[in-house]
């Protein structure tokens, strides 16, 4: 089956496509709108495994402490013991990208533990796509060996 093109979004259309009463929470490195009857996570395009973002080409990583009704809305979980499906809305990723965000499709929600909730994509993501959601950081720069003969002066 052919992978589908992500389409390009202004963030402001994804948030009015939830509807007025939608609730905004910001975690590190992403938002999470809560609609009626669906999620948005939007996020920023990062390579950073202690912010939010696309772990994988299968799986998304939302980092953070969220209040137990936003819990309860991404999980379906009222508490460890009591799931609820009906309780549980679709998610929607976007990953901010330039001008507006790509919208990456559905996830589903797999995992949660502390500070962290898992999604995995419901199509996995391209390559290529995989590399503007989550580009690479630089190596950082190391010290040239001149720092050896510094020691002596400045130990």
């Amino acid at each position: 089956m052919p992978q589908r093109s992500p389409v390009r979004v202004d963030e402001g259309a994804l948030l009015d496509r939830l509807g007025p009463d939608a609730v905004r929470f910001d975690l590190t490195g992403a938002s999470l709108i809560v609609g009626a009857t669906e999620i948005q996570i939007i996020a920023d395009a990062n390579d950073d495994p202690a912010a939010s973002g696309v772990w994988s080409r299968n799986q998304f990583r939302l980092v953070g402490e969220v209040p137990a009704d936003l819990n309860e809305a991404l999980t379906g979980y009222r508490d460890v013991c009591s799931f609820d499906e009906l309780r549980q809305r679709p998610v929607s990723i976007a990953i901010r990208v330039g001008v507006g965000c790509l919208l990456l499709g559905r996830a589903e929600f797999r995992h949660w533990g502390p500070g962290r909730y898992e999604f995995e994509f419901i199509e996995p993501l391209t390559s290529g796509l995989l590399e503007v959601v989550r580009p690479s950081v630089p190596d950082p720069v190391l010290p040239t060996p001149t720092w050896v003969d510094l020691v002596a002066a400045r130990p």
